[in-house]
């Protein structure tokens, strides 16, 4: 039951605080405002749709996330980074799905991404080639946590998932990877991860 009298104070940062301590795949609006003891619109006044305050939540949680070091042997600090991008985003159950509907969104994520593109441009890449290495370790370590909240939620990971992981990671550098898929010591997304990141890195790093 909500209290009476004067209702708490609510401002942006409170409303992101309490939103990110709860699972972004069963956020609402309904849900959200009952917690912080507000109405709906409250919530609607710095928030116009559910969407937004996600991509905020999201946006949210990464400040204080640093780019790679990017260097001579770049593939290293882009596994690193996917890596670390996979560990941080499991943290919120339903970023991932979020995350790959919306893309990149929110300054703090824009800052990241252009400061990524920066370092590979300033080790020889063209910008064109910048920003599909940065999709595809970006990529792979997204459906990789997205494979993991699928493993959370319902005790397995489908092999639709795992296939999409093969298949993304396989069409970006021209590697069949269906033997992958059915190798059962890389059933754990993360590890899957791992392998598919120097995959990637091997496919790079050659051409």
């Amino acid at each position: 039951m909500r209290r009476r009298g004067r209702p708490p104070k609510l401002s942006k940062e409170s409303i992101l605080q309490a939103a990110s301590e709860m699972d972004l795949r069963r956020l609402s609006i309904v849900k959200l405002a009952q917690s912080l003891e507000v109405t709906d619109a409250a919530i609607y006044y710095y928030f116009d749709s559910r969407a937004a305050l996600v991509r905020a939540v999201i946006d949210q949680g990464s400040v204080g996330f640093a780019p790679p070091r990017i260097e001579k042997d770049w593939w290293c600090g882009m596994t690193d980074y996917a890596l670390r991008v996979y560990d941080s985003i499991i943290e919120s159950p339903g970023a991932a799905q979020a995350m790959i509907g919306g893309g990149i969104s929110g300054p703090v994520q824009m800052r990241i991404f252009g400061a990524v593109i920066r370092s590979l441009v300033d080790v020889g890449h063209d910008q064109r080639s910048a920003v599909m290495i940065y999709s595809a370790y970006f990529r792979a370590a997204l459906y990789a946590a997205f494979a993991q909240d699928e493993l959370d939620t319902v005790g397995g990971l489908e092999l639709t998932v795992r296939e999409r992981l093969a298949v993304d990671a396989g069409d970006t550098v021209g590697v069949d990877l269906s033997p992958f898929i059915a190798d059962a010591e890389l059933y754990e997304p993360r590890r899957q991860l791992k392998f598919l990141l120097d995959v990637i890195s091997d496919g790079f790093s050659s051409r």
